[in-house]
């Protein structure tokens, strides 16, 4: 079986999130470093053969790449939202769960994989966008790197992203879809990614 070291898992879901963001060529990074909407987004979408299955898609990896960003801020700012998956751990063989893992150079990531008794990666469950928002959250206002008020627009566009989007579209395929709510990418989503972006720098 073969041991893989997740020291850098924060980074490797940075890097991943910022790649699944940069995919559909509808967003892109601008002088500030910052992920914005391209001007010429429309004329993107309008020449997708199939506009409706890429519409699906760039939600499938925006909504993805939204909760990587939360859950990569909670790894650095060692906010533990891990449990031990036991349905894997009790109804599954061993064979079966995934790579062992460690974190040699991570300290108080491998510290946790031990507390937890997590010894390979499918027995790791990494928990919901809402409920890792509410933990991230929690612990930045705690450590006065956000405010309350901060905090709840954070909450609040994670819930209504899950809500509206993830939970939504991202189970079902539903044969029409629209790219924006009232401007919701540009107004509600994007602000808040860019913000936890700069946090997880920052950290």
């Amino acid at each position: 079986m073969i041991t893989h070291d997740f020291s850098d898992l924060s980074d490797a879901n940075i890097e991943f999130a910022e790649n699944l963001l940069l995919r559909s060529k509808a967003l892109c990074k601008n002088q500030g470093d910052q992920f914005e909407l391209v001007t010429e987004y429309r004329d993107i979408i309008a020449s997708k053969p199939n506009v409706h299955d890429y519409i699906f898609d760039f939600w499938r990896d925006f909504s993805l790449a939204y909760e990587l960003v939360i859950k990569a801020t909670g790894l650095k700012a060692e906010v533990c939202f891990f449990k031990k998956n036991r349905r894997i751990a009790e109804n599954y063989n061993q064979s079966e769960w995934g790579f062992n893992l460690t974190a040699r150079n991570n300290r108080w990531l491998e510290n946790e994989f031990n507390r937890l008794q997590i010894t390979h990666t499918r027995l790791l469950n990494t928990g919901t966008l809402v409920s890792v928002t509410e933990l991230v959250t929690a612990d930045l206002v705690q450590k006065s790197i956000l405010t309350e008020d901060e905090s709840d627009s954070i909450k609040g566009i994670s819930s209504r992203l899950a809500d509206l989007r993830r939970n939504a579209d991202s189970h079902f395929y539903f044969k029409i879809q629209r790219f924006m709510d009232n401007d919701d990418l540009t107004k509600e989503y994007l602000p808040i990614l860019n913000s936890l972006i700069g946090i997880y720098q920052q950290l």
